[in-house]
């Protein structure tokens, strides 16, 4: 799970913030605080949602980030193979992510948004 200052800022966009409906498990920031996991058994958890969600960044889990793109038809190949050729085709752009999560969530703007990662915000193709 990628927990880092890069990642949380890279999630803290209306494209990617739009998408989340918490769920058990998910990861979220609030405050700057160390990520949490999401419970939606816990009574601390709920009360938090309840009182902060527009103040809580979520953390998408890579399967969660690859559900976002997932092909027609649902083949694991397609959604590979279209990964590939995006980081074939930007190649200087695509080498300059840490984590396989901030390469997935990349791939996810650009698919979706035509958005590219300058470092410090997402812009426009």
């Amino acid at each position: 799970m990628d927990k880092s200052p890069e990642y949380i800022t890279m999630c803290d966009w209306p494209e990617i913030q739009g998408r989340w409906k918490p769920a058990d498990g998910d990861y979220y920031v609030i405050d700057g605080m160390v990520p949490r996991t999401y419970c939606t058994h816990c009574l601390e958890c709920k009360t938090e949602m309840e009182e902060r969600r527009y103040d809580a960044i979520w953390l998408p889990l890579q399967w969660q980030s690859q559900e976002m793109v997932k092909p027609v038809p649902d083949f694991p190949f397609n959604q590979v193979g279209n990964l590939i050729r995006w980081i074939d085709a930007y190649k200087l752009y695509s080498c300059g992510f840490k984590t396989m999560q901030q390469l997935w969530l990349a791939f996810v703007m650009h698919e979706l948004h035509r958005k590219k990662w300058t470092g410090e915000k997402w812009k426009g193709e």
